[in-house]
C-alpha cells in the first residue's frame, strides 16, 4: 500500500501509462504481463 501511494503522490505519469512504460522496458511480452499482474495484485489500478 505505502509502495503504491508513493508512486501516485511521486509519478504521476508513470502510474497513467504504466502498461507502456512497462513494456518498454520488457523485451518479452511474457515478462511484462507477469510484471503487471504483479502491480495489479499488489493493488495498482493498470487498464488493460
Amino acid at each position: 500500500e505505502r509502495e503504491r501511494a508513493w508512486l501516485e503522490e511521486n509519478e504521476p505519469d508513470l502510474v497513467k501509462n504504466l502498461r507502456l512504460e512497462v513494456s518498454t522496458r520488457f523485451a518479452r511480452s511474457e515478462d511484462a504481463e507477469f510484471f503487471i499482474g504483479s502491480l495489479k495484485k499488489a493493488g495498482l489500478d493498470i487498464k488493460d
